[in-house]
């Protein structure tokens, strides 16, 4: 996987989630936020490569950050309008190819869109995070990956190599990785709720809900 370079704007429960999984990924991750309290908490959690204190809706700001040139910037403010809108046309200016921005309400991301045009691409996170919890409920869909709360988060994962063939008891994935598997992903369909006989097969993808540290180690 290529190594790219990522900025994440807005370092709330959001921004911190994206940074996070970007630099799990192996990617360069620059995470910046306005408030000196959400660096401090980002920082302490050594979720990105580097952290600052800037304000986004200052060109200079982003300028002395290093932004031009970035691969994607993430706007995850979601809540001030203003800010989004200022952030979004400096960003622009900037020659930033790709923004992913989040918004709290369907007119809120109408007007980013708006300011945006093609190279902005707007994120509902409340409505996304309702839509898999629905489908997984419901057995049409597994879940990717959902922040249960700061510590705990449900993630599909590929069943490891080692465990292929055996049945879910005899793998004993809480045992072994300390997760539980909650819906098995095969070429047959979405099993919910397995029971200890039900067998992983090779290239079966497993949701599982843990602690985010034991879900990153059963990831790597």
């Amino acid at each position: 996987m290529q190594r790219k370079q990522f900025a994440v704007i807005g370092l709330g429960r959001f921004g911190r989630a994206v940074c996070r999984t970007l630099a799990l990924q192996g990617h360069e991750v620059l995470g910046m936020d306005a408030s000196e309290d959400e660096v401090r908490t980002a920082h302490a959690e050594g979720i990105a490569t580097h952290v600052m204190q800037a304000d986004s809706t200052d060109m200079r700001s982003l300028e002395e950050a290093g932004l031009r040139g970035m691969d994607a910037v993430v706007l995850a403010i979601g809540t001030n309008l203003e800010a989004s809108v200022l952030t979004v046309l400096n960003l622009i200016e900037l020659g930033i190819p790709r923004i992913v921005a989040k918004a709290a309400y369907e007119n809120y991301g109408k007007v980013l869109k708006r300011v945006g045009g093609e190279s902005l691409q707007v994120v509902y996170p409340e409505a996304m995070m309702g839509e898999r919890v629905a489908n997984a409920l419901g057995g049409t869909a597994i879940l990717e990956a959902i922040e249960l709360d700061p510590e705990y988060s449900i993630a599909e994962v590929p069943a490891p190599p080692e465990v292929y063939g055996m049945s879910l008891g005899e793998a004993d994935i809480r045992g072994r990785f300390g997760v539980t598997v909650i819906a098995i992903k095969g070429k047959g369909g979405v099993n919910i709720a397995p029971l200890r006989n039900d067998r992983i097969q090779p290239g079966d993808l497993l949701a599982v809900i843990g602690t985010n540290e034991r879900l990153r180690a059963l990831q790597r």
